[in-house]
């Protein structure tokens, strides 16, 4: 890992459509994923804060995972609606917008299934890895 890297936990990166379970469209394409957290690529990310429930399926996978997750941080497309004049919004503006969530809870099967996804092993094979 490298020195100025943050995260304690291993980072898949997948392109996979994020869906709400509140709404019947995607929220954005999931790029990367962990047990802790993701990365959601979306020209209309919500804000920090803003929490969500999701549903995706990895790749190789017939699971759909569910998480309720919270925007912790986000990036805007040079084109958003509240930019001034010459991009100035003093928020930070990228041709890759989104926003990083970190997962606050997800069902035991669902964390689970996802670490077994990351580490390439059979979920059946281990122990839970949630709290009761």
């Amino acid at each position: 890992m490298e020195e100025n890297e943050k995260r304690r936990t291993t980072r898949l990166p997948v392109p996979v459509y994020v869906e709400a379970f509140t709404e019947s469209f995607p929220v954005g394409m999931l790029k990367n994923v962990s047990e802790e957290g993701i990365f959601v690529q979306s020209t209309e990310p919500k804000e920090v804060g803003t929490r969500m429930d999701l549903s995706f399926k990895l790749p190789g996978s017939d699971t759909k995972i569910q998480v309720t997750a919270e925007v912790v941080w986000v990036v805007y497309p040079p084109s958003f609606p509240e930019m001034e004049p010459h991009g100035r919004t003093g928020r930070p503006i990228s041709y890759n917008p989104g926003m990083g969530l970190r997962i606050l809870s997800s069902s035991a099967p669902d964390l689970d299934s996802l670490g077994a996804i990351l580490e390439g092993s059979d979920p059946a094979s281990r122990g839970s890895r949630s709290s009761p």
